[in-house]
């Protein structure tokens, strides 16, 4: 990345579908609640599952106001809330691949994360349902590098499964 600013938005489609699962968690929970006449179990049981289900509906949320911003001096998310990190107090990036065991072995499907975290303890998280995900993950990465941050071998490889050679550059510019 040379200069400027850029800015990420997560994917809409991807959202509404984590909308969709959230308010059906939370309707079936709330159903089970109903028809069991408030039954103890019930109310402990899905009571919880409700109370998960309105923090994954939050957090969606979030990912839909919010932004992330790189700038030549570090990473900025807005939303919510506004979280900083200069690239200078950066002491940790990290790049993890989640899914079924099928997907590990394929990598497709799944849900890749990224996080970004500071001297500060501030950190920054970011899934694959980012616009640009694989553009933003190489931005991050050239700089974590450029300062001399060692990346573990689990980052390197979804790195490179992403098509990022991080000495290299971002996807497709190292490419042969």
């Amino acid at each position: 990345m040379t200069g400027g600013e850029e800015t990420f938005h997560y994917k809409r489609p991807s959202l509404a579908w984590d909308f969709f699962l959230g308010a059906g968690g939370l309707l079936v929970s709330a159903l089970v609640i109903y028809v069991t006449d408030r039954a103890t179990w019930a109310l402990a049981v899905f009571g919880t599952l409700m109370v998960l289900f309105c923090w994954f509906l939050f957090r969606t949320g979030e990912k839909l106001v919010g932004e992330l911003i790189l700038v030549e001096h570090g990473v900025i998310r807005r939303g919510v809330g506004e979280q900083r990190i200069a690239w200078s107090e950066l002491r940790e990036m990290k790049l993890r691949f989640f899914g079924s065991r099928r997907e590990t072995r394929s990598r497709k499907g799944g849900v890749l994360q990224l996080s970004l975290k500071d001297h500060r303890g501030v950190k920054i998280t970011v899934d694959s349902a980012l616009a640009d995900f694989d553009r933003f993950a190489a931005a991050c990465a050239e700089k974590a590098i450029g300062r001399g941050l060692q990346l573990d071998s689990i980052t390197l490889n979804c790195l490179m499964d992403i098509g990022v050679d991080p000495y290299r550059g971002a996807p497709g510019e190292g490419a042969d």
